[in-house]
Order: structure tokens, then C-alpha cells, then sequence
């Protein structure tokens, strides 16, 4: 029975260390030093490429809906959204599958803050590099 039991937390915790490996998690703390601005701290500057990374961040009282873009700049210096996640009350979850295609990669981004249509905030471009 205890051999059992022992042998089911294992593996509960191979399976659980497996996970952590494939998922890459961070949780910054956004600013909102101006009106139409907003800043992150503690944003990774390197994520592995092939693997799910998450952003959860707790928002200010208030900001209680929206959506979060994260978008990158392309060669011609434009921005293409990679990822939207909604704000759910003060909650925000970003959940992006890095393309193992972008290994190697250095990107430009920033985050874009918008509500019913409307961009509320806008953040400076943050440089994230993509690792194999």
C-alpha cells in the first residue's frame, strides 16, 4: 500500500516536472505612469521557442475588463498582434505558443490595451529573445 502510494506521487511529480518544462510562466507588474502609457517589470528577456509561455498579471482596481494585445514589429516596421488575452475581472492571462520557427529570433514587442474598440494604453517596445 505505501509502496503504492509512493509510486503514484512519483510519477505525479515526473508528470508535474515534465509540465514546468514545456511551460514557461511570468508574472510582471504593470504601470500606468501616464495617462494612455503603461509599463512592465520583470518581463523575461528570453523565451524558448516550441513552448507554451503565460503571462498572468493583476491589474490596477481600475481596469476591470479589456483586452491585452501583444503584438510584435515586422521587418517593414509595422505590428502584427501575436496574442490577445481578456482582462476578467483584474486577471489578465496571455497565452501564446512560441513557433519553434522563430528560434533564434529577436523580437520587438509591446503591449496594447484596449476596450470596447478603444485603445486605452500603449507600452514602450520590449526586446524578447527566442531560444532554441
Amino acid at each position: 500500500m505505501l509502496a503504492s502510494k509512493l509510486k503514484i506521487t512519483i510519477c505525479g511529480l515526473v508528470v508535474a516536472g515534465a509540465l514546468s518544462l514545456a511551460v514557461s510562466s511570468a508574472q510582471a507588474k504593470v504601470l500606468f505612469p501616464t495617462p494612455g502609457a503603461m509599463t512592465f517589470a520583470g518581463l523575461p528577456a528570453q523565451i524558448r521557442a516550441g513552448h507554451m509561455w503565460n503571462l498572468r498579471e493583476l491589474m490596477p482596481y481600475a481596469i476591470q475588463s479589456g483586452e491585452m494585445l501583444l503584438e510584435h514589429q515586422t521587418a517593414p516596421g509595422t505590428w502584427t498582434t501575436i496574442v490577445t488575452g481578456k482582462i476578467r475581472p483584474r486577471i489578465l492571462w496571455l497565452h501564446w505558443r512560441v513557433p519553434r520557427s522563430l528560434a533564434g529570433a529577436q523580437l520587438v514587442v509591446r503591449f496594447v490595451l484596449v476596450s470596447q474598440g478603444e485603445l486605452l494604453a500603449t507600452s514602450p517596445n520590449y526586446a524578447i529573445a527566442i531560444g532554441h
